[in-house]
């Protein structure tokens, strides 16, 4: 049974979902010239370490990034994610660079390393309140055309996701995650 705080918590993130999809559809039009990208995966996670007395729960993540093309092989990215494992909810958000190692964007399989400063907010079930802690976020991944052409493509990625949840002198510990996702990405 979900319970209140619960449901006000994904309630807010899917607004931040749906936020973030709003503005990619309200900038369709303008994109084309500029050139951007969104990518809506689905994935799985595991916590590496015994997070809040849990034996490292793994879950499911769904990654949102909004990516503006600076370069060919540059992008700039804004990310939304939620992970659920059981007991403990997770929120990020911030800013990424996508660094790619083929400039063609009309390539099959175009392999890539993403950097991430995020924002962390955990929420524990049968707790008030949450936690906020700084997420670095590392991944290599590659985006694929399985059919060719860049307007549809897939991306697949690895990503290590490390945090600190600190308070005062207080050290509540680490809160590192291994994560694997894929979805479709569009190009714009």
């Amino acid at each position: 049974m979900i319970g209140a705080p619960r449901l006000k918590w994904i309630v807010r993130a899917g607004f931040g979902f749906l936020s973030l999809a709003l503005l990619a559809a309200a900038s369709i039009e303008t994109a084309r010239a500029e050139g951007r990208a969104l990518n809506v995966g689905i994935g799985a996670h595991a916590f590496l370490q015994d997070s809040f007395g849990q034996s490292a729960p793994r879950g499911f993540s769904i990654p949102l990034d909004y990516e503006y093309e600076l370069k060919p092989a540059f992008n700039l990215g804004i990310h939304l994610g939620y992970r659920f494992s059981g007991e403990i909810s997770q929120l990020t958000y911030g800013l990424l660079l996508k660094h790619y190692f083929q400039e063609d964007p009309g390539t099959l399989v175009r392999p890539y390393l993403k950097y991430g400063l995020l924002f962390l907010v955990s929420r524990l079930a049968g707790r008030e309140g949450a936690g906020t802690s700084h997420d670095t976020h590392l991944c290599a991944g590659t985006d694929f055309a399985p059919w060719g052409g860049d307007s549809t493509l897939f991306f697949a990625e690895v990503g290590y996701h490390y945090s600190t949840l600190s308070y005062f002198e207080e050290s509540a510990g680490r809160l590192d995650v291994i994560q694997v996702a894929f979805g479709p990405r569009w190009r714009f």
